[in-house]
């Protein structure tokens, strides 16, 4: 288990105040959250967690480590989110080969036409469907 991982198990039982609804919520056993969390202690060389058979409550650096990871694990989701949606729009160079006539007529006054703020894949799709509309080819 990594520590990323094991850091989410932790904010979950401590939202949930249980093992138990930590690791239904989570979908894991029970013995997951709980070497989870042993790992965590083990690794920080502290206990994080005051446990009894009846409740548990945050130790001191427990409550300091929570905040913590809710600020990390918040920020890597948020940098996870913003590259898996970067990832689906087109990047690069887009070569359009053209006569020079081609060019000079269709493609640069379609360029400067095109609204601010579309992204390079728009731009370029703008760009082929005003060139293509110019020779009479559909695409």
């Amino acid at each position: 288990m990594n520590q990323i991982h094991a850091m989410r198990v932790f904010v979950r039982v401590s939202e949930t105040e249980s093992f138990r609804r930590a690791a239904q919520q989570l979908d894991v056993s029970n013995a997951l959250v709980t070497r989870a969390i042993a790992m965590l202690e083990a690794h920080l060389r502290t206990r994080l967690i005051n446990r009894t058979t009846r409740n548990l409550s945050l130790t001191e650096a427990g409550t300091r480590y929570l905040e913590g990871c809710r600020a990390l694990l918040e920020e890597l989701d948020h940098l996870e989110s913003m590259v898996a949606h970067t990832e689906g729009d087109p990047s690069g160079t887009l070569r359009v080969v053209a006569s020079g006539s081609l060019s000079l007529m269709a493609l640069t006054p379609a360029d400067r036409r095109l609204p601010a703020g579309l992204s390079k894949g728009e731009r370029a799709a703008h760009l082929i469907r005003a060139s293509c509309g110019s020779c009479g080819r559909r695409i």
